[in-house]
């Protein structure tokens, strides 16, 4: 080995060395700064910490041994033990009660007028043509035959009479709307008007909506003992 190798040995060692301690330094500074910097974060943070945290508060319960705990089944039977309010009854006004019945009553008279049907002698419908000329026949025919053979071709007037007729024929009622001032020729024309019936029924197409037909005409009793209802 020559002398400037010797030489030139020892100063790449001290440069490898003067390397290594450069890098160590670096390295304990880098940590230090580290260090530092975790412990002011996390002071900071445990300080921020603990002032937004509100503290907690215990709350101690107490069970006393004496006091019974009670069960689902004691309150049910606590609860059915209460007694219940006892509702107060009114009776009803009494005059409240009388208006309800009349509003009851003319419901109904509403409801069965409905299927009761009114013609006069100026008004006849066709569905009731051949029915009220038959009707006619009927009472008038009876009517002369009991004059002639009662003698009461004397009894002469105008009688209104309403002749109320069920859909089977029936008489319902008769009424007398204007009298002809002679009481036993009023009479005379109701007990025609029930002596002729039962007149026949009324037609299907009838029935189907109406149960009772009012028939109202003049009765007229001539002096030569005929009696013309077509008035």
């Amino acid at each position: 080995m020559s002398f400037a190798d010797q030489v030139t040995i020892p100063n790449a060692s001290l440069a490898k060395s003067s390397t290594s301690n450069v890098f160590k330094s670096q390295r304990a500074l880098l940590i230090s700064v580290i260090a530092h910097l975790v412990i002011i974060f996390g002071v900071g943070f445990a300080l921020t910490f603990s002032v937004s945290t509100p503290p907690m508060t215990a709350i101690e319960v107490i069970i006393s041994p004496q006091t019974p705990v009670k069960t689902s089944f004691d309150l049910f039977s606590s609860i059915s033990d209460v007694s219940s309010p006892t509702v107060e009854t009114r009776s009803e006004n009494p005059q409240i009660t009388q208006y309800r019945t009349q509003i009851a009553e003319i419901e109904a008279d509403v409801s069965r007028i409905s299927r009761e049907r009114f013609i006069t002698s100026h008004q006849t419908p066709d569905d009731l043509g051949e029915w009220m000329a038959r009707w006619r026949q009927a009472v008038e025919g009876l009517g002369q035959s009991q004059i002639h053979r009662n003698g009461s071709a004397h009894m002469t007037g105008d009688v209104l009479l309403m002749v109320s007729v069920g859909a089977s024929g029936a008489v319902r009622d008769t009424q007398i709307l204007a009298s002809s001032g002679n009481k036993q020729l009023d009479q005379f024309a109701r007990s025609i008007a029930l002596s002729a019936a039962p007149y026949d029924p009324l037609p299907e197409t009838v029935q189907s909506a109406t149960d009772i037909l009012h028939i109202t005409r003049t009765w007229r009793f001539e002096p030569s003992g005929a009696i013309l209802t077509g008035e």
